[in-house]
């Protein structure tokens, strides 16, 4: 029997909470995606973006 490989499309990547930021220049670094503390103060991380409608979670100043 032939083994084939294969891969889940939905698989979960973790990446470094500052990614983008510390990659980017500083005017195109606000604009990507981020991890930020949680609104409730828990500490879990939560991905937003500036330009977006959907976020996983909204910072307070929204």
């Amino acid at each position: 029997m032939t083994k084939i490989w294969t891969n889940s499309g939905d698989s979960h990547f973790l990446e470094p909470d500052d990614l983008w930021q510390s990659r980017l220049p500083k005017r195109l670094a606000e604009l990507t995606p981020r991890a930020e503390k949680d609104p409730m103060g828990n500490g879990k991380p939560c991905t937003s973006t500036v330009r977006s409608l959907g976020a996983s979670c909204r910072p307070q100043r929204w």
